[in-house]
């Protein structure tokens, strides 16, 4: 089976999977949502944001670098994942003292404390994972990262229909999460076992090498995190648990539309690893034809979203969150810079410039917390919207140039502008009269940015056939 091949067979087996685990998602946030109201919702997605900073910490960058290890070098496997996770498992433990000193000393409800104290121990059980994973991804087997977190998101939405039912409260739901999260560990582990021995093992000095090369990653995804969900924190300060209740619904289900990205680079960036030492010349035109696909994706789940968003607020989570329609609306115009920019920023670790990364998510962060300040007080959890997407727009355009300048990883602008003008093109459909439904909006907007695209001759019969699993490319 062709390189190519492998990567389209990932990506539909994962994208079976992930609709799968949207489906289940969906219903569990309408459970979940229309049962805590947006205030007690605010508090839970609080503190799994808050706790999500220090997960950083407990990776430190150190899964993509061991990433990148293992596919240039099968044959370590066992060592470094073996020796990868008995370090994560001590940066988790720090990473969980860390994150309950801090919140002991701000002022926030003791309940919401307590909550976080428990929560914490999700740094551990995700730590694990990922690290498990890693072996399915290099191995192009994502099959079983799919049946590990269907299998979450299945157990979740079982317990959380139960905790309904039984009127929970939110220690019962920060349970549950607990709960499906170890269960899908543990059968990615029982998976493993098919493809490496893992034992726990203290490498010092491999350690030493791993963080030190690890750590200027670890810090750009710290940034990342930062600049991605500082909002939430900012909201709860600024405004309380209704406006983060309502700001997280409509950014949850964008959450939703980034997953694809993940799972793609998951295909894309073990392959670009390897062209990067073996044809550096094949590499640059893997580059290419990538970052078109994303930014086509990116504008179709643009044009889904910015369309469909009152549909899908009401829809799932009731009239009492209404005021998160124009949030979401703001929020969807993220992705057609969104997606491009996960290539871009694998790229710079590609090529072992990852710092490059650490130096603009840095300077994101700094921009993004500035614009919250200004516009959080006045415009509330819709200037956290606005402030998100044009961080991310101002990010990924000068990482796009300093790759393209600098490091001589050039795209063809031809196939950026016309994708991008078709879609600005597709947005028309909402001049339509309001009586026009909206999902008759959506399908006449995909088929304007369809049809343009082939007109420009964006789109061929070339990239057809590889979407429908032939193969046409080097591999």
């Amino acid at each position: 089976m062709s390189t190519a091949i492998k990567v389209v067979r990932n990506t539909v087996i994962q994208s079976i999977g992930r609709a799968l685990m949207i489906g289940m998602s969906l219903i569990s946030t309408a459970l979940v949502t229309r049962y805590l109201g947006p205030s007690d919702y605010g508090i839970y997605s609080f503190v799994f944001v808050y706790i999500s900073f220090f997960h950083i910490i407990a990776d430190l960058g150190i899964s993509a670098i061991i990433t990148r290890e293992i596919s240039q070098d099968k044959n370590a496997s066992s060592f470094l994942l073996s020796n990868t996770i008995s370090l994560r498992i001590i940066l988790s433990f720090f990473s969980i003292i860390v994150a309950c000193l801090i919140i002991q000393v701000m002022n926030y409800p003791l309940t919401t404390k307590f909550l976080i104290y428990i929560t914490s121990i999700m740094l551990i059980i995700e730590a694990l994972k990922t690290t498990v994973d890693i072996i399915f991804e290099v191995n192009l087997r994502l099959e079983y990262v799919v049946i590990s977190n269907v299998l979450i998101s299945l157990s979740f939405l079982i317990l959380a229909a139960l905790f309904v039912y039984k009127r929970g409260t939110l220690v019962h739901l920060v349970a549950i999460s607990l709960i499906s999260n170890l269960g899908g560990l543990l059968v990615a582990y029982l998976f493993s076992k098919k493809f490496v021995k893992i034992k726990l093992s203290l490498n010092y000095a491999f350690w030493k090498k791993i963080i030190k090369e690890s750590i200027p990653l670890g810090i750009a995804f710290f940034m990342i995190s930062i600049y991605w969900r500082i909002d939430v924190i900012m909201l709860s300060l600024m405004k309380g648990d209704q406006a983060v209740g309502l700001y997280n619904i409509s950014f949850k289900f964008i959450e939703i539309g980034t997953i694809l990205s993940g799972m793609i680079m998951a295909s894309i960036f073990p392959i670009l690893s390897d062209r990067f030492k073996s044809d550096p010349i094949w590499l640059k035109s893997i580059y290419q034809r990538s970052l078109k696909y994303m930014l086509i994706i990116g504008i179709s789940l643009a044009l889904f979203f910015v369309i469909l968003a009152d549909k899908i607020i009401l829809y799932i989570s009731g009239e009492e969150f209404r005021s998160s329609i124009l949030s979401m609306q703001f929020l969807g115009l993220i992705y057609p810079v969104y997606y491009p920019g996960a290539l871009i920023g694998y790229m710079f670790i590609t090529i072992g410039k990852q710092w490059v990364n650490t130096i603009f998510n840095t300077l994101a962060v700094l921009f993004n917390i500035g614009l919250n300040l200004l516009l959080i007080p006045k415009y509330s959890f819709y200037g956290s919207s606005f402030a998100t997407v044009l961080t991310e727009i101002v990010q990924v355009v000068a990482a796009l140039v300093v790759l393209s300048l600098v490091f001589k990883y050039s795209p063809s602008f031809k196939s950026m502008v016309r994708p991008l003008f078709a879609g600005a093109l597709s947005l028309l459909v909402l001049l339509l009269p309001t009586q026009v439904d909206s999902f008759i909006k959506v399908l006449v907007a995909f088929g304007i940015f369809i049809g343009s695209l082939f007109l420009m001759k964006e789109l061929s019969k070339e990239d057809v056939y590889l979407l429908l699993n032939k193969s046409i490319a080097k591999a």
